[in-house]
């Protein structure tokens, strides 16, 4: 199937970039659209995120659990404010539902608070029961209408405070409903007083981008839905309209190999945030800060600073981030690497710095058992200044006598230690000479792509995720990976090739006592 329509339908597109109002002014552009009941052919916008119009001109939202009037959206900040439709105008409303989310690309704001409602309670005197613990007294109230109910409170906390009571709330109460509201609309932490207020205030969302939209976004699409062939479209600003994406012929010139400061050529499988996110691989990003001169690595939630780059040998040479400038980290942990696709080569040496150590009963470090020239330095903690050290990780077990509390295992490059021993070179400077790792990443058909004359690239906002070959001219690949002559069609998956093995020298993890 071609990749760009041939016809055009400029009604769909037109309506992709114009915005919409049920009548209360509140703008409704992509990614939300309105749905009415007239049969579209095609919706432009998120599917989860179509709105409808109350008879009074508010918004509608649909969670997986109720329904929400729409009464802000921030396109610049990406957050929409929701309001429970069950408690508009009501003074003390009766919580009925959990706020869920689901798999909606939604996400909680830092303004929210967790709110939990315990419904129906039987507290008796013989409970464990606080001064402080005040019952919802306009829902006692409320009760009237099951007369079971009249001896029995209802209670509100901020989501886990209820624990402090000493209660099984789970027994001594009929229902549990948790919600949300904005944590500034609850005055003075008065909680029985301002929660009906804040529930009528609502609480904020913010939503982030669909897996399979972020390819069609990256060209300057619009992610939509055809009610006709029941899948995904990218509306494009030509008019017409693609399976995945617009414009295919530019991905080819998008991942040119690019510099970042002292790196260069930086190509597939490794990208940059300044790149399509199809240029490389997900695991290989790199943070590129041109005005600090810094490349910047994430693997397996640790923050590395790139030190070299060596494509055709495989080798990344990488330097922990907590450790450049500082011999004190902020935390006392180790980092270890993603093996799914990185190892330590051979031509790195482990060494070990010790935290918290007693000060040391020798009046110098060489009456202490060990041979690799150990420096001391300080670092506080807690705030109070303590002794460490850096050494060999094969001799900090010799120095037990120091005490030392805390033990974090580093790698550095076999040279820039031999060069340590020989040149008395300052342990900061050898840690951030970095240390060596190569990689393994499935690449399908990269070189037989590459010698067609194509970019390997990585198709990781479909569900055709894997291997693509990015061809210039408006070609794509054949099934082997490589360039052809036709014109652009779909993209299909190349065939994956199983990573080769490799010697590797592990860290061991020390662990003080």
């Amino acid at each position: 199937m071609n990749n760009t329509y041939a016809n055009k339908n400029t009604s769909s597109t037109t309506t992709c970039s114009s915005s919409s109002t049920c009548g209360n002014g509140i703008s409704i552009r992509y990614p939300f659209w309105l749905s009415n009941s007239t049969t579209t052919k095609y919706s432009c916008g998120y599917p989860e995120f179509g709105l409808t119009c109350s008879h009074d001109g508010q918004p509608i939202m649909t969670l997986p659990t109720d329904t929400y009037y729409v009464t802000d959206i921030n396109y610049d900040a990406y957050t929409l404010t929701l309001v429970d439709i069950d408690v508009v105008n009501q003074s003390c409303p009766r919580a009925r539902h959990n706020v869920t989310l689901g798999t909606l690309p939604l996400y909680y704001n830092t303004l929210d608070l967790n709110l939990s409602f315990y419904f129906n309670c039987s507290i008796t005197s013989n409970s464990s029961r606080d001064d402080d613990l005040v019952p919802i007294g306009c829902l006692r109230s409320n009760s009237s209408e099951n007369l079971s109910n009249n001896n029995k409170e209802s209670y509100v906390f901020v989501r886990g405070n209820e624990s402090n009571y000493g209660i099984d709330w789970s027994v001594e109460c009929e229902e549990k409903v948790e919600v949300v509201v904005k944590e500034n609309e609850i005055e003075n932490g008065d909680l029985v007083r301002g929660f009906g207020e804040a529930m009528n205030k609502g609480f904020v969302l913010n939503w982030g981008k669909v897996k399979y939209c972020v390819e069609c976004e990256d060209s300057d699409g619009y992610c939509g839905y055809s009610q006709i062939d029941q899948k995904m479209l990218c509306f494009c600003k030509d008019g017409g309209f693609a399976e995945n994406r617009c414009n295919k012929d530019d991905q080819f010139s998008s991942c040119n190999p690019i510099s970042c400061g002292n790196i260069t050529n930086i190509s597939y499988p490794f990208w940059t945030n300044s790149q399509p996110h199809y240029c490389g691989h997900p695991k290989f990003m790199l943070d590129c800060q041109q005005d600090k001169n810094l490349t910047i690595i994430n693997i397996n939630s640790g923050d590395f600073r790139v030190v070299g780059l060596n494509l055709t040998a495989r080798i990344l040479t990488i330097s922990r981030m907590d450790l450049w400038g500082t011999m004190c980290p902020q935390d006392y942990t180790n980092i270890t690497l993603d093996y799914a696709f990185f190892n330590y080569t051979l031509t790195n040496e482990n060494t070990t710095l010790l935290y918290d150590c007693d000060p040391d009963p020798y009046s110098n470090l060489t009456s202490l058992n060990v041979s690799s020239n150990p420096v001391r330095f300080n670092c506080s903690i807690n705030g109070i200044p303590r002794d460490s050290y850096f050494m060999l990780s094969t001799e900090w077990v010799n120095v037990s006598v120091l005490g030392c509390k805390i033990g974090i295992v580093v790698p550095i490059l076999e040279v820039a230690f031999m060069s340590y021993i020989k040149e008395a070179l300052d342990p900061s400077y050898v840690i951030e000479q970095g240390f060596e790792v190569t990689w393994d990443v499935d690449e399908g058909n990269c070189e037989n792509c590459r010698n067609s004359g194509g970019r390997c690239g990585y198709n990781n906002g479909s569900s055709t995720e894997g291997f693509i070959c990015l061809c210039p001219n408006k070609q794509s690949y054949d099934d082997d990976g490589t360039c052809g002559i036709k014109p652009v069609w779909g993209p299909t998956q190349a065939p994956i090739l199983q990573p080769s093995s490799y010697s590797v020298k592990t860290l061991e993890v020390v662990r003080m006592g």
